[in-house]
C-alpha cells in the first residue's frame, strides 16, 4: 500500500479510538459510576482522547500536504518564556512521570487491566498469557511515558524547549546510554505485545 493509504488507515484508527475513549467517558459502558475512582478513570478516558486528537491532527496535517506535524518545542518555548513557565513545563513533566508513567507501570505490575476482560469466557491459559503480555506492555508503555515526562523536566531545568519530545525522542534518548541498543530492542519487543 502507498504511504497515503497507510496514513488514511492510521487517521481512521485514531478517530475510532478517540470515539471509543469518549464513549467510555460519557456513556460509561463498563459501569465505572460516579464515585471518585470511577470519575477518575472516566476523566482518564477524556485525557486519552485529547492526546490522540493531537496525533490525529498531526496525521491529518501530513495528509493535507502541510508537511510534518507541529513541533512540540514551539509551545514549550512559548510556555518557558512566560512567567512561571519553567514551573509549568516542569509540572507537565512531573505529571507525565506520575500520571501516565508510574500509574501505567503499577497497573502493569498489579495486572489491574485484567478487570477489563471477560474472565469467565477465558480459559486458564488465555488468562495467564493475557496477564504476562499485558504486564510487559503496560509496564513498558509506562516506562516510556515516564521518560517523556523526564524530558519535560530536563527542558524546564535547562530552560531549553528543544529538550522535550515524544515517545520517539524518549527512545532516542535511551539509545544514547551504555547498552542502549539492547534496551531499545527489549522496549520495542515489549511494545509489540
Amino acid at each position: 500500500p502507498s504511504d497515503q493509504a497507510l496514513l488514511v488507515a492510521v487517521a481512521l484508527g485514531l478517530a475510532g479510538y478517540i470515539l471509543w475513549c469518549m464513549v467510555r467517558a460519557v456513556l460509561d459502558p463498563f459501569g465505572r459510576g460516579r464515585s471518585m475512582k470511577g470519575l477518575a478513570k472516566r476523566s482518564g478516558n477524556v485525557a486519552s482522547a485529547l492526546a490522540y486528537m493531537v496525533l490525529l491532527a498531526g496525521t491529518l496535517q501530513i495528509l493535507r500536504g502541510a508537511g510534518s506535524p507541529p513541533d512540540d518545542g514551539d509551545w514549550t518555548a512559548r510556555l518557558l518564556h512566560a512567567p512561571a513557565g519553567a514551573w509549568l513545563v516542569g509540572g507537565v513533566g512531573v505529571w507525565w512521570i506520575i500520571g501516565p508513567g508510574l500509574l501505567q507501570m503499577v497497573s502493569g505490575w498489579r495486572a489491574t487491566f485484567l478487570e477489563e476482560f471477560d474472565n469467565a469466557r477465558m480459559g486458564v491459559r488465555e488468562r495467564r498469557w493475557a496477564k504476562r503480555i499485558g504486564r510487559v506492555g503496560f509496564t513498558t508503555r509506562g516506562f516510556l511515558f515516564a521518560v517523556v515526562g523526564l524530558l519535560f523536566v530536563v527542558a524546564a531545568m535547562r530552560m531549553n524547549p528543544r529538550a522535550t519530545g515524544g515517545i520517539d525522542d524518549a527512545m532516542l534518548a535511551l539509545s544514547r546510554y551504555q547498552n542502549g541498543p539492547q534496551l531499545l530492542d527489549v522496549t520495542a519487543a515489549a511494545l509489540i505485545f
